[in-house]
């Protein structure tokens, strides 16, 4: 039996002999209203200061054994009494007083645990909705927005060019343009790097020369050669575009770091709130997870 099962286990055998559990059998036989146990209960002794329910529950935990069958998973409630019928019936009754113990103890536990994930999906809620003002503010303050989870609309705008142009030299050409194809790449390598490097940054200067000895490569292919107007437009804007992420670097940088905070506060409440409405599921469950196994028997 693995530690964490012969705790629960041994949580059990106490709970069969709580007050909680004998308080329960006490008012299903009503030994309250016993006159013998009355009687015992007067003449109890003056240090004695519980109340007869209490006094009744510690008389039924003193007749009660509660232990697992060996090599089993069974829990056997043993109780003792002056009378077979008697044991037998509040072994029966202590039985299903600790089936609805067991299950009102876990209901309420998991009821417990999804208000308090409730107040804090509460408190995340505010902290996404403080995460995307701030982001939103930010964004028209400076004419600066994200067109997905990643990509800045400027950045994805620079993307979408390139993609164009380099599907332009291709129709142009007949066939695939390798140069073409490197071009392409090279100018969303710019994109990206000019969103995380200064303008004069070895790594960004490096990459436009790369850029500028494709293009002059593709012009001798005859990429772009017709029609010139065409060229000369598409590779214009790409241009203009590239430069306004040089130009908007710090600001999309700071765009980038906010969105990143609504993002983990956005997974943060998602999660909180699941977590509370799968708690809010246990709390409604009608099934303990224990078999009672067949009535209660009496030795022969």
């Amino acid at each position: 039996m693995g530690s964490d099962t012969s705790t629960f286990v041994a949580s059990q055998e106490q709970l069969i002999t709580d007050y909680s559990v004998a308080g329960i059998a006490v008012d299903r036989m009503g030994l309250a209203k016993d006159p013998t146990l009355i009687a015992k209960y007067q003449a109890r002794s003056a240090n004695d200061h519980r109340d007869f329910r209490r006094w009744l529950a510690q008389q039924v935990i003193d007749n009660t054994k509660a232990e697992v069958v060996a090599g089993s998973n069974i829990l056997e409630i043993t109780y003792k009494d002056k009378t077979a019928d008697r044991a037998r019936d509040m072994a029966e009754t202590l039985r299903q007083a600790f089936l609805d113990t067991s299950l009102s103890l876990r209901r309420s536990q998991a009821s417990r645990s999804a208000d308090w994930f409730a107040r804090q999906a509460a408190k995340e809620k505010d902290a996404l909705d403080v995460a995307e003002a701030a982001e939103s503010d930010y964004g028209k303050q400076n004419d600066v927005y994200m067109a997905t989870d990643t990509l800045d609309v400027d950045s994805a705008r620079l993307a979408a060019l390139a993609t164009e142009q380099g599907g332009m030299a291709q129709q142009l050409s007949g066939a695939p343009s390798g140069v073409s194809l490197q071009l392409a790449e090279v100018d969303a390598e710019i994109a990206q790097a000019a969103q995380t490097l200064g303008p004069n940054h070895p790594q960004l200067q490096a990459l436009r020369a790369k850029r500028a000895s494709l293009a002059a490569a593709s012009s001798q292919e005859g990429a772009y050669l017709s029609p010139s107007s065409r060229k000369g437009n598409s590779t214009s804007a790409l241009d203009a575009a590239a430069t306004a992420i040089t130009a908007k670097h710090d600001k999309l940088s700071r765009l980038k770091q906010l969105h990143a905070d609504v993002l983990v506060r956005r997974d943060l409440y998602n999660k909180t709130l699941a977590r509370a409405a799968e708690l809010r599921q246990q709390a409604a469950v009608t099934d303990v997870g224990l078999t009672p196994l067949g009535p209660s028997v009496v030795p022969s």
